[in-house]
């Protein structure tokens, strides 16, 4: 339905559905009520056809975007040590996962957008600390739901799960400071080693993908 619900989908199948309300109610002299209902049911077959159609298209759209965004992940991971663990900052709005294309690398999800999509800012406080702050006026999008790791190099978790305090992760200690209403809109990651030994790279949108380097 999320697909479906797309300005430019209800644009076509709404119209169709509207069509086939007033094809059932229409009643010329001549027309019999067997053709009238014909007319509804092809339109309404047109409907269904359309909304099975729709989502697949949408899928394959999905599918174009990231085969070029496994390229471009290619690119930005050229020369890199393999053994180099990879930061994700931020998420894909249309489910992508720099898991799928780093061959082998660890994929933490330690940085999340912010409640509005957006890529969060971040700035290096020491050799191993980094602050992410959400910009003016949001929220960081903080879940409580750990993804499956569906393959063991791939280690994937989710950022901070709690609102104040210290938290332990894999690879880094969490610092969340106070916040009034429980909003998060700062944090600090000190991470085991310095921050040089990880590749830090942003996802937003669908699969827009950038590098960002400590400094």
């Amino acid at each position: 339905m999320s697909v479906l619900n797309f300005p430019t989908f209800r644009q076509l199948y709404l119209p169709l559905a509207g069509v086939a309300v007033l094809l059932y109610a229409w009643k010329p002299a001549g027309f019999r009520r067997a053709g009238r209902c014909v007319a509804g049911l092809v339109i309404l077959s047109l409907v269904v056809l359309y909304q099975t159609v729709a989502p697949a298209m949408v899928r394959s759209g999905d599918r174009v975007a990231q085969r070029a965004a496994g390229a471009r992940l290619e690119v930005l991971l050229a020369g890199v040590q393999a053994d180099m663990a990879v930061v994700q900052i931020g998420q894909s709005s249309c489910g992508y996962s720099l898991s799928f294309d780093a061959r082998g690398r660890e994929v933490w999800k330690l940085i999340p957008a912010t409640n509005e999509g957006g890529v969060p800012l971040r700035r290096s406080i020491d050799d191993r600390t980094v602050e992410v702050l959400a910009p003016n006026s949001t929220t960081l999008a903080v879940s409580t739901m750990v993804p499956p790791d569906l393959t063991p190099r791939r280690a994937r978790i989710v950022p901070p799960l709690i609102a104040a305090g210290w938290q332990r992760l894999p690879v880094a200690t969490a610092h969340t400071p106070r916040q009034s209403k429980g909003a998060v809109t700062s944090f600090r990651l000190t991470f085991d080693r310095p921050l040089t030994a990880y590749v830090f790279l942003h996802v937003s949108g669908c699969v827009e993908l950038g590098r960002w380097r400590p400094t």
